[in-house]
């Protein structure tokens, strides 16, 4: 999986993808660059990531974390 092109398909910044994965910014980029392997449970929820937008309906799920979180 190549998270950087996943993550622009989303048409996602590195900052959302960051917090839907909830990850600091900077792990994110370390996975995205390769400095540093994805792990496997996250690799997992950015599957989740993609099928949700598949169906149209990650921004509305990104939005529900949001306001459940308290952001």
């Amino acid at each position: 999986m190549d998270l950087k092109t996943t993550r622009e398909t989303m048409g996602k910044s590195p900052e959302e993808m960051a917090a839907a994965c909830g990850v600091p910014r900077n792990t994110y980029y370390r996975w995205e660059t390769g400095r540093r392997a994805l792990p496997s449970v996250a690799h997992r929820l950015v599957v989740v990531l993609g099928w949700l937008h598949d169906k149209k309906l990650l921004d509305k799920a990104l939005n529900h974390a949001e306001k459940d979180s308290g952001a």
